[in-house]
């Protein structure tokens, strides 16, 4: 076999690897079909003063193991968000005006609820990009 042939099979097979690697990263953010903004975005926010609502879509456990959480943050676990949408669905129009920061260890879940809460009529959704990982790496306040 050829040399070169052998080069091109690892650089298609490279290629590949890099195709997965990225698509990977993006399916959460094609799935939530919402913006995802910074740990450091929404950290300003809170620190405005803005009326926000920081949704916390980890398991109770989670919340409060080491990572910990971002203070005044709710806690409804991915799970229980649709649950908890179709009891309280006359209470939404209280939060339609009120962006909703989802977030939870790394943004998967963060993506499903978003997810939900845009089927629900919400329109000022984002996911927190890199969840409860990157807001520590990024040093930011944490209630542990």
């Amino acid at each position: 076999m050829p040399d070169w042939l052998k080069i091109d099979d690892l650089l298609i097979s490279l290629s590949a690897a890099a195709v997965v690697v990225f698509g990977a990263r993006q399916i959460p953010r094609l799935v939530a079909g919402v913006p995802f903004v910074t740990p450091a975005v929404v950290h300003q926010k809170i620190s405005d003063g803005a009326d926000v609502l920081v949704l916390d879509v980890r398991e109770p456990a989670e919340f409060t193991d080491a990572l910990g959480h971002i203070k005044g943050a709710v806690n409804i676990p991915l799970g229980q968000v649709a649950d908890r949408l179709s009891k309280n669905s006359a209470a939404l129009k209280d939060y339609a005006d009120t962006p909703i920061y989802v977030v939870c260890r790394s943004a998967n879940r963060a993506a499903s609820a978003a997810r939900v809460l845009k089927k629900a009529g919400l329109t000022q959704i984002a996911v927190m990009s890199g969840g409860m990982m990157r807001w520590n790496r990024d040093s930011l306040p944490t209630i542990r």
